[in-house]
């Protein structure tokens, strides 16, 4: 899982390298992001878990390395958490300590906290609701 500013192909060298050796690898656009839906109005924790679990079920994963970078780790680690046994090895690529730490060290997320506290001036930020984008090799 990717984090908010970015979609699926932040992954493709390490895509294109587990394929090679003879991995299987799922990719998705977490809410928000790259080719998800557009449709999607809930962001919370619990519904980016529910999304996730959806992808797990709908390819009926047994057990997997899940890796989740910046705001896919908070998701990763709840899915972890609540499914360990569906996890095999547990992967955070630049995770942050807390919600609050994390809006207030990246320029693009601090404009959205400041758009969900209704501030009228917080500077060119896209945000697009999304559901789950799937690719599968």
């Amino acid at each position: 899982m990717h984090g908010a500013q970015s979609n699926t192909s932040l992954w493709a060298a390490l895509e294109n390298y587990l394929v090679a050796s003879d991995r299987s690898v799922v990719l998705y656009d977490i809410r928000g992001a790259g080719s998800s839906d557009r449709d999607i109005t809930d962001f919370s924790l619990a519904a980016r878990v529910l999304d996730l679990e959806a992808v797990v079920e709908r390819l009926a994963l047994d057990s997997f390395p899940l890796i989740g970078a910046v705001q896919g780790c908070p998701t990763a680690i709840a899915y972890a958490a609540a499914r360990p046994e569906k996890v095999s090895h547990l992967i955070l690529v630049n995770p942050f300590a807390s919600g609050e730490s994390y809006y207030e060290a990246i320029p693009a997320m601090r404009a959205v906290k400041a758009m969900k506290e209704g501030r009228r001036r917080v500077g060119a930020v896209h945000t697009q609701p999304c559901d789950v984008g799937l690719r599968c090799r």
